[in-house]
C-alpha cells in the first residue's frame, strides 16, 4: 500500500469520526434544547406558588385583615420569605436556560466530578419534585475528576436522568458514585429503588440515529423525534466516545429495569 493510499483512508477515517462527533452533538444539543422546553412547563406551578402566597399576603394587608401590628408584620416576613423563594427558582430557571451546547468537537480533559453533578442536580431537582420523586445523591468528599468532555458528559447525564424520571414509577431516585482504584475507572450508580418497566424496545436498534441523520442532513431544523431506547443509544454512544460505557441492569423473568450504571476513565483523586 503506497504512502497516497494510507494518507486518504487516514482521511477518510478523521471525516467519519468528525460526522460521527457532529452527528451526537446534533442530537444532544435536540434534546437539551426539548428538556430545557420540558422543564420550564414542568415548573410552572412552582413558580406560581410563591407568587401566589405574595399577592394573597399583600391582599390581606392592604385590606386591613390584620388583627394588629404584630400579625402585619408576620405577614411581611411570610412575603419576604416567598419572593426569596421565587427568587432561587428564578436563579435555577436562568441558570439553566444559560447551559452551553456542546460543540461539534470532542474535547477530552479533565473534569471535576462534583462540578457536573451538581450542575446535573440543579437541572434535574425542581423536575423530580414536580414529579412526586425525591432526587438523592451520595458522593465522596473527595474530589474526584474523570477524563470526558465536560458539556457532553453535563447533558449526558441530564438526560439519562430525564428519561428514567419520565419511567419512574418509584418516589426516590439515588445517585452513588463510586470509585474502582484497580480498574481506575469512576462508576455513576443510578438505583430507581424499585423497578420500572422495561422498554418494549431494544435499546441498541430502535431508529437508527446514524440513518435519521443521513436522511435529514440535508434539512437539519426538522424535529425528529427518538424514542426512549434511542436515547439510551445515544447517551452510550456519548459515553464510549469519551472512554466510558453505559450499563442497563435489567430483571428478563420480571421484563423491569432495576438501575443504570455509568463507567468513565478515573484521572485523579484530590
Amino acid at each position: 500500500m503506497n504512502q497516497e493510499s494510507i494518507q486518504s483512508q487516514a482521511e477518510i477515517e478523521r471525516l467519519r469520526q468528525q460526522l460521527l462527533e457532529t452527528e451526537q452533538a446534533y442530537y444532544l444539543a435536540e434534546e437539551m434544547s426539548k428538556f430545557k422546553a420540558g422543564f420550564l412547563a414542568r415548573i410552572a406551578h412552582e413558580i406560581r406558588s410563591p407568587l401566589a402566597r405574595v399577592m394573597n399576603l399583600n391582599q390581606a394587608i392592604l385590606t386591613n385583615l390584620c388583627l394588629d401590628p404584630t400579625e402585619e408584620r408576620d405577614f411581611l416576613k411570610r412575603g419576604q420569605q416567598a419572593l426569596n423563594d421565587l427568587h432561587h427558582l428564578l436563579d435555577e430557571i436562568i441558570a439553566i436556560s444559560n447551559t452551553a451546547n456542546c460543540t461539534c468537537q470532542l474535547k477530552i480533559q479533565k473534569c471535576d466530578l462534583k462540578e457536573i453533578l451538581a450542575e446535573v442536580y440543579c437541572q434535574i431537582n425542581l423536575q423530580a419534585l414536580s414529579s412526586g420523586l425525591k432526587f438523592k445523591t451520595i458522593i465522596p468528599s473527595t474530589s474526584i475528576y474523570v477524563y470526558a468532555d465536560y458539556h457532553r458528559l453535563l447533558h449526558a447525564l441530564t438526560l439519562l436522568i430525564d428519561v428514567v424520571i419520565s419511567f419512574q414509577q418509584n418516589h426516590q431516585l439515588i445517585l452513588e458514585v463510586m470509585v474502582n482504584y484497580e480498574q481506575l475507572l469512576v462508576s455513576i450508580n443510578l438505583d430507581f429503588c424499585g423497578t420500572i418497566e422495561l422498554l418494549s424496545e431494544p435499546t441498541n436498534l430502535i431508529n437508527n440515529l446514524h440513518q435519521d441523520f443521513l436522511n435529514n442532513y440535508h434539512n437539519l431544523p426538522v424535529k425528529i423525534d427518538i424514542s426512549p431506547g434511542s436515547k439510551f443509544h445515544l447517551i452510550a454512544d456519548l459515553l464510549e466516545s469519551m472512554g466510558g460505557k453505559l450499563t442497563i441492569i435489567e430483571n428478563q423473568s420480571q421484563r423491569t429495569l432495576t438501575s443504570l450504571q455509568c463507567l468513565l476513565p478515573l484521572a485523579e483523586i484530590i
